[in-house]
């Protein structure tokens, strides 16, 4: 998909053929959702997204629905 050798994971392809959306996990940041144009090759961040069960477009390609985990408190198991 990229050649910047970052783990890419679940990726989704818009219903219109445009867009790839993407999770990768990143040595300098948090992982993120990102956005890879189709048609110019241009790759957008639009969050952080850690960990989760990936995401999909809507039908008409204007939205994408992902899951994260958000921690709001320190977890003790």
């Amino acid at each position: 998909m990229t050649h910047d050798g970052a783990e890419k994971e679940h990726p989704d392809w818009s219903p219109d053929g445009k867009w790839i959306a993407y999770s990768q996990d990143s040595l300098h940041k948090r992982s993120g959702l990102y956005l890879r144009s189709l048609l110019t090759g241009e790759t957008k961040r639009v969050t952080d997204k850690y960990m989760g069960v990936g995401m999909s477009f809507t039908p008409d390609s204007r939205f994408v629905l992902y899951s994260t985990f958000e921690r709001k408190a320190q977890y003790y198991f």
